[in-house]
């Protein structure tokens, strides 16, 4: 069920239950997530199996303040300081060595942790009354679309999570960027933070790795598989420098088709396209990040047979998003 976050008897109740070992969802500012206190084994199971996730892929550790940071992380390098200093609160995940106090089942066995600190005020309060670190994927069943409304939730998990506060539509709308800081920086998932602003922040071109894993290996973070981030419907990628000569003679039948721009959506019109989706009618991608992932499930919903995506530019956000439209795509 979906209560109002806002209100002062939701969040006790949401407290209680994480106390008790329940699972609560919960807004961020860049998806909604499943929450469980870390150090409850029990509890953490329970998010795998509501989600039917395996156990080989770690989970984020959501954090109100730094002081929580001595319960769940051995050291912090100097590049981990800047970045924290720079972009926390907000959507960057770090991944530090783990204290020995986390759980393996948080870290997939690794020796190392993924932390965030949300920028959300309602995550926020939950993480702070609660008292202790919250172990947090996206709220949604493995491998599907991420959710940026308490709906989207209720749609996806109504049926096995009974607690869910509705802080409203996400304002990034794009999973939380994760670098890691253990040895050289690296960039391991793209999302609402931009390559752009990370190597402003460092001052030197960051790696960014090629996302390649199958269900049988243990990740390094999580969102890394090769499928991820799926609508239930076919989904064909296609690129924005010559989508219109990759498109030419197809018939638009049954088919949404999802575009960056209203540029992008009137070529379309003059191509037979009808049923036409734009992320962003200014070509603005923070906008077109937010409407991602909703625009998707939305079509999900409805009797279209086929999604069409348009890659978006190749910048910015546009990153994070060119990489769920890859990754999404049906094979």
């Amino acid at each position: 069920m979906i209560f109002d976050g806002r209100k002062r008897e939701n969040m006790i109740t949401a407290v209680e239950r994480i106390h008790r070992g329940d699972v609560v969802a919960f807004p961020t500012e860049t998806v909604y997530g499943l929450g469980a206190d870390a150090f409850n084994e029990k509890a953490l199971q329970k998010i795998f199996e509501i989600k039917n996730r395996p156990t080989q892929d770690p989970l984020i550790l959501h954090i109100a303040d730094e002081a929580q940071l001595d319960s769940i992380v051995k050291e912090i390098p100097p590049i981990g300081q800047k970045l924290m200093k720079k972009f926390w609160p907000g959507p960057l995940t770090l991944i530090f060595k783990k204290a020995d106090a986390v759980p393996d089942l948080v870290t997939a066995g690794l020796h190392t942790v993924a932390v965030r600190m949300p920028r959300n005020i309602i995550a926020t309060a939950l993480i702070k009354n609660a008292g202790t670190v919250i172990a947090a994927p996206s709220a949604n069943k493995f491998q599907g679309l991420s959710p940026t409304t308490a709906q989207a939730v209720e749609d996806q998990l109504g049926d096995r999570l009974d607690f869910i506060l509705d802080g409203g539509p996400c304002l990034i709308g794009l999973e939380s960027t994760i670098v890691s800081v253990v040895g050289t920086p690296t960039v391991l998932r793209l999302g609402g933070l931009s390559l752009e602003d990370l190597e402003e922040a460092t001052g030197e071109k960051l790696q960014v790795i090629e996302n390649k894993f199958t269900e049988s290996e243990a990740l390094p973070a999580p969102g890394l598989m090769e499928f991820h981030y799926a609508p239930k419907k076919p989904l064909k990628l296609v690129s924005a420098d010559d989508f219109t000569s990759e498109l030419k003679g197809q018939s638009f039948q049954g088919k949404a088709v999802v575009c960056f721009s209203q540029e992008q959506s009137e070529k379309l019109k003059n191509m037979g396209a009808t049923d036409i989706f734009v992320l962003s009618e200014s070509g603005n991608l923070d906008e077109a990040a937010r409407n991602y992932f909703e625009t998707l499930r939305k079509i999900d919903h409805s009797d279209f047979k086929e999604i069409i995506c348009i890659k978006v530019p190749e910048k910015f956000l546009g990153r994070a998003i060119n990489d769920r439209l890859s990754k999404g795509q049906h094979r």
